[in-house]
């Protein structure tokens, strides 16, 4: 009945051991409102509520976008870390939603976000070249 039917029972494995960020893009928008939900709440709200000094703040911003921008491109990582700066910026470094660029200090946690935002990205590079 079967003859020379070749049937094959091995699990097929996977092309690439991680997808590649392009197909990662359209949850970019989501994403956002969710990073940008949860940095109004943490950030926003939790900034008058629970006293932390400023870099705590800065480390829970750096958290979220981090956590944010590996299941996004690249792009939408550094939208989610000027939003965090934003945040931090309005919130705790001015209070009341003012937004005023103070220097070394603002250079710093962009600088901080920034890099939180591109940690997922390199090691999805350095995932996909393997």
């Amino acid at each position: 009945m079967l003859d020379g039917v070749l049937v094959d029972l091995r699990p097929s494995r996977p092309t690439h051991a991680y997808p590649a960020a392009s197909s990662l893009r359209g949850s970019g928008p989501v994403v956002l409102a969710v990073a940008f939900a949860v940095l109004l709440v943490l950030v926003g709200a939790g900034s008058s509520l629970v006293t932390l000094p400023d870099w705590g703040w800065l480390l829970v911003s750096a958290a979220v976008t981090t956590t944010a921008s590996s299941q996004t491109s690249t792009g939408s990582a550094l939208l989610t870390a000027l939003l965090a700066w934003l945040m931090l910026n309005g919130f705790v470094a001015n209070g009341f939603g003012e937004l005023r660029w103070q220097g070394r200090e603002d250079l710093l946690r962009v600088l901080v976000l920034a890099a939180a935002a591109m940690v997922p990205q390199a090691g999805r590079v350095v995932r996909v070249a393997r």
